[in-house]
């Protein structure tokens, strides 16, 4: 087992902060930090939007789309007083309530995004509002690739998305996150390939992971 540490960078001071631990597949799921932007960064005044990644865990029993919306809304790691979403898919008795994409990486175009919380052509910074995390095309995603920076600079923490590596939606979302039955996609927080999204084979339910969430 491994404990959750994870260094933030606040008003130019480090700040420690102990997540907790969560149990993954028999193991551990970790949120790490090592100090520092973990990539190129940037520094000054952002022009984009951020991404934080919550303190808390949950099980995937969210209370659906919108309930994951609302554990954004009131996780201490939230930087703002802004608007935030899950970065999360899934449906719910047949119906969408979040999709990035319906072919692979919106072949389409935005017009397959449903209440889709990233916007196009959009940079993303994390919660420090400096360190460039990615930049949206014109269809509201990032075509992996590689990431600029980690949303977090935390190599083993883990969260919960529903998505494949093209932005499609996987039938495993334990049931559009309101259930703790079944099984569900994670993704690595601590990763710059398309496993950052899609890490993984789904992973029970009744685990415990983290959200990541975007400033509307």
């Amino acid at each position: 087992m491994k404990k959750a540490l994870a260094h933030i960078l606040w008003g130019g001071v480090i700040l420690i902060i102990t997540l907790g631990m969560v149990m993954c597949d028999g193991g551990t799921d970790s949120l790490t930090g090592t100090g520092g932007t973990g990539g190129s960064g940037g520094s000054g005044s952002s022009t984009g939007t951020k991404i934080f990644v919550t303190a808390s865990f949950y099980n995937g029993s969210l209370g659906g789309v919108s309930g994951a919306d609302n554990k954004c809304m009131s996780d201490s790691n939230k930087p703002d007083s802004n608007t935030y979403k899950a970065l999360i898919v899934g449906d719910e008795g047949g119906q969408v309530t979040r999709s990035a994409c319906s072919t692979a990486n919106c072949g389409g175009g935005s017009s397959e995004n449903v209440n889709w919380v990233l916007k196009p052509n959009t940079t993303y910074y994390r919660s420090d509002g400096t360190t460039k995390i990615m930049t949206t095309n014109s269809s509201g995603i990032f075509v992996f690739g590689t990431l600029d920076n980690l949303f977090l600079n935390a190599p083993n923490g883990t969260w919960w998305t529903g998505l494949n590596s093209d932005w499609t939606t996987n039938s495993n979302n334990c049931s559009g996150w309101t259930s703790t039955s079944g099984n569900g996609i994670v993704g690595g927080i601590g990763i710059t390939d398309s496993q950052a999204i899609s890490g993984s084979s789904p992973i029970a339910c009744t685990f415990s992971y983290h959200l990541v969430c975007v400033e509307q």
